[in-house]
């Protein structure tokens, strides 16, 4: 048998495998970032469900233990996910402010 050196990885099942996180899949999860975008004011925040759909569900009781909380929308023609401004230089991001 031959002995292999380590391999390492990047963890990506967050805090669903941290035995001292408490989780609460009605909350979801903690907004982490939600400071560091509301200062780039690329998000608005939703009165209510944006579709149809959503908007019929809102009566239904069954449903109700299935909603989370409503999260910040991107404005028209902003994109708030964490692979675009990842993908930005740190001097765009600051002139995007």
């Amino acid at each position: 048998m031959e002995q292999n050196p380590p391999l390492p990885f990047y963890d990506t099942s967050g805090p669903y495998t941290d035995p001292d996180a408490r989780i609460d899949l009605t909350r979801g999860l903690p907004r982490l970032r939600e400071t560091w975008i509301d200062d780039r004011q690329h998000t608005k925040e939703l009165i209510g469900p944006s579709s149809r759909y959503a908007r019929l569900r809102e009566d239904d009781l069954l449903a109700l233990l299935q909603r989370f909380p409503s999260i910040p929308r991107a404005l028209n023609g902003k994109n708030i996910t964490q692979m675009h401004y990842a993908q930005r230089p740190a001097c765009l991001i600051l002139r995007m402010q």
